[in-house]
Protein backbone atom coordinates (compact mmCIF):
# COMPACT_ATOMS: atom_id res chain seq x y z
CA UNK A 1 0.00 0.00 0.00
CA UNK A 2 0.87 3.58 -0.47
CA UNK A 3 3.22 5.43 1.96
CA UNK A 4 2.14 8.56 3.81
CA UNK A 5 4.11 11.44 5.12
CA UNK A 6 2.27 11.35 8.63
CA UNK A 7 2.18 8.72 11.72
CA UNK A 8 -0.66 6.12 10.97
CA UNK A 9 -2.79 5.79 14.03
CA UNK A 10 -5.24 2.99 13.01
CA UNK A 11 -5.76 0.64 10.50
CA UNK A 12 -9.15 -1.33 10.47
CA UNK A 13 -10.50 -4.39 8.67
CA UNK A 14 -14.42 -5.01 8.77
CA UNK A 15 -16.25 -7.92 9.85
CA UNK A 16 -17.12 -8.95 6.28
CA UNK A 17 -13.71 -8.11 5.09
CA UNK A 18 -15.33 -5.82 2.15
CA UNK A 19 -13.46 -2.92 3.60
CA UNK A 20 -10.35 -1.67 5.03
CA UNK A 21 -9.89 1.73 6.81
CA UNK A 22 -6.85 3.73 7.59
CA UNK A 23 -6.17 6.72 9.35
CA UNK A 24 -3.43 9.16 10.64
CA UNK A 25 -2.21 12.58 11.45
CA UNK A 26 -3.21 14.01 7.75
CA UNK A 27 -6.42 14.73 9.17
CA UNK A 28 -8.45 11.99 6.31
CA UNK A 29 -9.75 8.36 6.73
CA UNK A 30 -8.69 6.46 3.74
CA UNK A 31 -11.11 3.68 2.15
CA UNK A 32 -10.06 0.47 0.78
CA UNK A 33 -11.70 -2.72 -0.31
CA UNK A 34 -11.14 -5.26 2.06
CA UNK A 35 -7.79 -6.21 0.16
CA UNK A 36 -5.59 -2.87 0.52
CA UNK A 37 -5.54 -2.70 -2.94
CA UNK A 38 -8.28 -0.27 -4.26
CA UNK A 39 -8.98 3.42 -2.76
CA UNK A 40 -12.20 3.70 -2.63
CA UNK A 41 -13.04 6.62 -0.53
CA UNK A 42 -11.06 10.00 1.46
CA UNK A 43 -12.62 11.38 4.09
CA UNK A 44 -11.97 14.91 5.62
CA UNK A 45 -12.20 14.16 9.55
CA UNK A 46 -14.01 17.03 11.27
CA UNK A 47 -13.44 18.54 14.39
CA UNK A 48 -10.05 16.89 14.80
CA UNK A 49 -7.81 17.12 17.45
CA UNK A 50 -3.98 16.10 17.12
CA UNK A 51 -4.64 12.48 14.92
CA UNK A 52 -7.52 10.19 14.68
CA UNK A 53 -6.89 7.99 18.11
CA UNK A 54 -9.36 5.32 17.10
CA UNK A 55 -11.82 4.27 14.62
CA UNK A 56 -14.70 1.62 14.83
CA UNK A 57 -16.48 -0.30 11.52
CA UNK A 58 -20.30 -1.34 11.75
CA UNK A 59 -21.25 -4.74 11.36
CA UNK A 60 -22.98 -4.10 8.28
CA UNK A 61 -19.69 -1.70 7.51
CA UNK A 62 -22.08 1.15 6.26
CA UNK A 63 -20.58 3.23 8.91
CA UNK A 64 -17.48 4.46 10.44
CA UNK A 65 -16.94 6.13 13.90
CA UNK A 66 -13.90 7.84 14.93
CA UNK A 67 -12.61 9.77 17.81
CA UNK A 68 -9.54 12.14 18.57
CA UNK A 69 -8.62 14.55 21.22
CA UNK A 70 -11.83 16.60 21.62
CA UNK A 71 -14.71 15.66 23.10
CA UNK A 72 -17.10 14.29 20.25
CA UNK A 73 -17.30 11.38 18.39
CA UNK A 74 -18.03 11.64 14.75
CA UNK A 75 -19.99 9.09 12.27
CA UNK A 76 -20.31 9.11 8.69
CA UNK A 77 -21.28 6.94 6.01
CA UNK A 78 -18.86 3.99 3.94
CA UNK A 79 -21.56 2.40 1.81
CA UNK A 80 -21.58 5.90 -0.76
CA UNK A 81 -19.88 9.07 -1.81
CA UNK A 82 -21.35 10.93 0.72
CA UNK A 83 -19.70 13.12 3.34
CA UNK A 84 -22.50 13.92 5.48
CA UNK A 85 -21.57 12.83 9.35
CA UNK A 86 -23.31 13.18 12.80
CA UNK A 87 -21.56 14.33 16.22
CA UNK A 88 -21.92 12.79 19.02
CA UNK A 89 -21.00 15.11 22.15
CA UNK A 90 -19.83 13.14 24.95
CA UNK A 91 -19.49 16.36 27.44
CA UNK A 92 -16.45 18.15 29.29
CA UNK A 93 -14.02 15.06 28.12
CA UNK A 94 -10.79 16.41 25.96
CA UNK A 95 -9.71 12.96 24.79
CA UNK A 96 -12.01 9.66 23.61
CA UNK A 97 -8.74 7.15 23.19
CA UNK A 98 -11.30 4.00 21.70
CA UNK A 99 -14.82 3.74 20.61
CA UNK A 100 -16.93 0.63 19.39
CA UNK A 101 -20.45 0.02 18.04
CA UNK A 102 -22.76 -2.63 19.73
CA UNK A 103 -23.93 -5.35 17.87
CA UNK A 104 -26.71 -3.41 15.79
CA UNK A 105 -25.03 -0.57 15.70
CA UNK A 106 -27.46 1.66 17.60
CA UNK A 107 -25.16 2.20 20.74
CA UNK A 108 -21.35 3.60 21.08
CA UNK A 109 -19.29 2.42 23.94
CA UNK A 110 -15.98 5.05 24.38
CA UNK A 111 -13.23 5.25 26.46
CA UNK A 112 -12.12 8.66 27.62
CA UNK A 113 -9.81 10.46 29.50
CA UNK A 114 -10.68 11.74 33.39
CA UNK A 115 -10.81 7.63 34.19
CA UNK A 116 -14.56 8.02 32.30
CA UNK A 117 -16.65 5.30 30.06
CA UNK A 118 -19.55 6.60 28.36
CA UNK A 119 -22.67 4.18 26.77
CA UNK A 120 -24.36 6.34 24.69
CA UNK A 121 -27.25 6.10 21.76
CA UNK A 122 -26.36 7.02 18.54
CA UNK A 123 -30.30 8.28 17.69
CA UNK A 124 -31.17 10.27 20.69
CA UNK A 125 -27.89 10.88 22.15
CA UNK A 126 -28.71 10.13 25.08
CA UNK A 127 -26.25 8.49 27.58
CA UNK A 128 -26.99 5.39 29.13
CA UNK A 129 -23.44 5.13 31.02
CA UNK A 130 -21.13 7.90 32.02
CA UNK A 131 -19.65 7.10 34.89
CA UNK A 132 -15.87 7.39 35.82
CA UNK A 133 -14.59 3.80 36.34
CA UNK A 134 -11.15 4.48 36.96
CA UNK A 135 -9.13 7.13 38.76
CA UNK A 136 -6.70 7.74 36.02
CA UNK A 137 -7.23 8.07 31.63
CA UNK A 138 -9.19 5.08 30.31
CA UNK A 139 -7.63 3.99 27.21
CA UNK A 140 -9.61 1.11 26.42
CA UNK A 141 -13.07 -0.62 26.89
CA UNK A 142 -14.73 -3.84 24.55
CA UNK A 143 -17.85 -5.27 25.24
CA UNK A 144 -17.39 -9.04 26.69
CA UNK A 145 -19.91 -10.73 24.39
CA UNK A 146 -20.08 -9.76 21.06
CA UNK A 147 -23.70 -10.25 20.87
CA UNK A 148 -24.77 -8.32 23.81
CA UNK A 149 -23.91 -4.73 25.21
CA UNK A 150 -24.64 -6.19 29.27
CA UNK A 151 -21.21 -6.75 30.08
CA UNK A 152 -18.64 -3.82 29.12
CA UNK A 153 -14.59 -4.47 30.03
CA UNK A 154 -12.75 -1.41 31.01
CA UNK A 155 -8.63 -1.03 31.46
CA UNK A 156 -7.06 2.26 32.43
CA UNK A 157 -3.73 3.98 33.30
CA UNK A 158 -4.42 3.00 36.75
CA UNK A 159 -3.45 -1.14 35.62
CA UNK A 160 -6.91 -2.12 36.74
CA UNK A 161 -9.24 -3.94 34.54
CA UNK A 162 -12.86 -3.83 35.75
CA UNK A 163 -16.15 -5.33 33.91
CA UNK A 164 -19.64 -3.31 34.35
CA UNK A 165 -22.81 -5.18 34.19
CA UNK A 166 -25.16 -2.91 32.83
CA UNK A 167 -27.93 -4.70 34.30
CA UNK A 168 -26.83 -4.45 37.96
CA UNK A 169 -25.41 -0.55 37.31
CA UNK A 170 -28.79 0.55 36.20
CA UNK A 171 -28.23 4.14 36.62
CA UNK A 172 -26.29 6.22 33.90
CA UNK A 173 -24.32 8.52 36.21
CA UNK A 174 -21.86 8.63 39.56
CA UNK A 175 -24.93 9.72 41.35
CA UNK A 176 -25.86 6.32 41.13
CA UNK A 177 -22.75 4.87 42.59
CA UNK A 178 -22.06 2.43 40.10
CA UNK A 179 -19.78 -0.72 41.23
CA UNK A 180 -17.83 -3.56 39.09
CA UNK A 181 -18.29 -7.10 38.83
CA UNK A 182 -15.03 -7.65 38.54
CA UNK A 183 -11.81 -6.28 38.93
CA UNK A 184 -8.53 -7.92 37.44
CA UNK A 185 -5.57 -6.81 38.58
CA UNK A 186 -2.47 -8.41 36.75
CA UNK A 187 -0.47 -5.48 34.97
CA UNK A 188 2.67 -3.52 36.43
CA UNK A 189 1.51 -0.51 34.39
CA UNK A 190 -0.96 1.31 32.60
CA UNK A 191 -3.02 -0.92 29.91
CA UNK A 192 -3.13 0.58 26.67
CA UNK A 193 -5.81 -2.11 24.81
CA UNK A 194 -8.09 -4.64 26.14
CA UNK A 195 -9.72 -7.16 23.33
CA UNK A 196 -12.40 -9.43 23.82
CA UNK A 197 -12.71 -13.18 22.41
CA UNK A 198 -16.25 -12.17 22.10
CA UNK A 199 -17.52 -15.29 23.90
CA UNK A 200 -18.21 -13.71 26.95
CA UNK A 201 -15.69 -15.88 28.58
CA UNK A 202 -12.02 -14.43 27.84
CA UNK A 203 -10.13 -11.14 27.52
CA UNK A 204 -6.84 -10.18 26.09
CA UNK A 205 -4.83 -6.82 27.56
CA UNK A 206 -1.93 -4.94 26.55
CA UNK A 207 0.27 -3.49 29.29
CA UNK A 208 3.00 -0.73 29.25
CA UNK A 209 5.28 -3.15 30.99
CA UNK A 210 5.50 -5.00 27.71
CA UNK A 211 3.08 -8.19 29.24
CA UNK A 212 0.25 -8.78 26.99
CA UNK A 213 -2.05 -11.21 29.61
CA UNK A 214 -4.66 -13.68 28.48
CA UNK A 215 -7.81 -14.08 31.15
CA UNK A 216 -10.47 -16.36 31.91
CA UNK A 217 -14.03 -14.50 33.87
CA UNK A 218 -15.31 -17.72 34.48
CA UNK A 219 -12.33 -18.58 37.13
CA UNK A 220 -13.18 -15.57 38.61
CA UNK A 221 -14.13 -15.63 42.29
CA UNK A 222 -17.30 -13.21 42.02
CA UNK A 223 -16.26 -10.39 44.22
CA UNK A 224 -16.05 -7.18 43.13
CA UNK A 225 -12.74 -6.82 44.81
CA UNK A 226 -9.34 -7.21 42.53
CA UNK A 227 -8.56 -10.74 41.91
CA UNK A 228 -5.28 -12.35 40.17
CA UNK A 229 -6.84 -15.68 39.62
CA UNK A 230 -8.98 -15.39 35.88
CA UNK A 231 -4.66 -14.46 34.94
CA UNK A 232 -4.38 -18.12 32.84
CA UNK A 233 -0.96 -17.10 29.82
CA UNK A 234 1.20 -13.88 30.21
CA UNK A 235 2.71 -13.30 26.03
CA UNK A 236 5.95 -11.14 26.15
CA UNK A 237 8.47 -10.04 23.80
CA UNK A 238 7.20 -6.97 22.53
CA UNK A 239 7.76 -3.33 23.21
CA UNK A 240 4.51 -0.68 24.39
CA UNK A 241 5.77 2.20 24.82
CA UNK A 242 5.17 5.90 23.45
CA UNK A 243 1.69 5.18 22.42
CA UNK A 244 -1.35 2.83 22.70
CA UNK A 245 -0.40 -0.33 21.10
CA UNK A 246 -3.37 -2.34 20.62
CA UNK A 247 -3.67 -6.03 20.26
CA UNK A 248 -6.55 -8.70 19.37
CA UNK A 249 -7.62 -12.21 18.45
CA UNK A 250 -6.95 -13.69 15.29
CA UNK A 251 -10.42 -14.41 13.11
CA UNK A 252 -12.59 -17.09 14.54
CA UNK A 253 -13.05 -18.92 10.69
CA UNK A 254 -9.75 -18.44 9.30
CA UNK A 255 -7.95 -20.01 12.62
CA UNK A 256 -10.52 -20.48 15.30
CA UNK A 257 -9.20 -17.79 17.18
CA UNK A 258 -6.00 -19.59 18.27
CA UNK A 259 -3.64 -17.50 17.81
CA UNK A 260 -3.05 -13.60 19.34
CA UNK A 261 -1.00 -10.66 18.22
CA UNK A 262 -0.23 -7.29 19.16
CA UNK A 263 2.32 -4.46 17.59
CA UNK A 264 5.13 -2.82 19.12
CA UNK A 265 7.31 -0.10 19.66
CA UNK A 266 10.09 -1.73 17.74
CA UNK A 267 8.55 -1.94 14.23
CA UNK A 268 7.68 -5.34 14.57
CA UNK A 269 4.51 -7.22 15.05
CA UNK A 270 4.32 -10.49 17.20
CA UNK A 271 1.98 -13.68 17.15
CA UNK A 272 1.53 -15.98 19.92
CA UNK A 273 -0.27 -19.48 20.09
CA UNK A 274 -2.91 -19.21 22.61
CA UNK A 275 -2.65 -22.95 23.47
CA UNK A 276 0.68 -23.72 23.98
CA UNK A 277 1.38 -19.77 24.81
CA UNK A 278 4.58 -19.83 22.54
CA UNK A 279 5.92 -17.05 19.82
CA UNK A 280 5.37 -18.15 16.70
CA UNK A 281 5.55 -15.44 14.45
CA UNK A 282 7.74 -11.74 14.44
CA UNK A 283 6.99 -10.04 11.44
CA UNK A 284 9.49 -7.16 10.96
CA UNK A 285 9.65 -4.26 8.49
CA UNK A 286 8.48 -0.87 9.38
CA UNK A 287 10.88 1.48 10.48
CA UNK A 288 8.95 2.90 13.59
CA UNK A 289 6.51 1.80 16.22
CA UNK A 290 3.45 -0.33 15.04
CA UNK A 291 0.46 0.92 16.75
CA UNK A 292 -2.33 -1.54 15.41
CA UNK A 293 -2.78 -4.35 13.34
CA UNK A 294 -6.22 -6.12 11.84
CA UNK A 295 -6.95 -10.01 11.02
CA UNK A 296 -8.86 -10.23 8.05
CA UNK A 297 -12.51 -12.53 8.96
CA UNK A 298 -12.00 -14.93 6.62
CA UNK A 299 -8.39 -14.69 4.60
CA UNK A 300 -5.01 -15.80 6.15
CA UNK A 301 -3.98 -12.11 5.99
CA UNK A 302 -2.75 -9.46 8.76
CA UNK A 303 -2.68 -5.18 8.25
CA UNK A 304 -0.52 -3.84 10.48
CA UNK A 305 -0.18 0.59 10.59
CA UNK A 306 2.90 2.02 11.57
CA UNK A 307 4.09 6.18 12.79
CA UNK A 308 6.48 5.25 9.62
CA UNK A 309 3.85 6.27 7.46
CA UNK A 310 3.13 3.16 5.93
CA UNK A 311 0.45 -0.16 6.03
CA UNK A 312 1.78 -3.54 5.44
CA UNK A 313 -0.50 -5.93 4.31
CA UNK A 314 0.93 -9.90 5.81
CA UNK A 315 -0.29 -13.44 4.28
CA UNK A 316 2.09 -16.69 4.80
Amino acid sequence: MERHTHRIYCCKIGCKGGVLLTASQCGKILVYDGLGKRLQKSIVCRSLGWSVLDMDISRDERFCAYSSWTHNVQLCKLADSSHEEMCLDLGFHAGIFQVHFNHVTSHLLAAVNHGYIVYQDIETKKKLLHIRAHVEDVNSTCFVDAQSDNLIASAADDNFIRIWDRRVNGGCSERDKPVPVACLQGHLSGITCINSKGDGNWLLSNGKEGNMLLWDLRKYGGSSGCSRYPLVCCFTGHEVKTTLIRCGFSSEEGTGQRFVYSGSSDGSTFIWDVESGNRVAILPGHRELVRECSWHPFLPQLVTSSWDGTVAVWEP
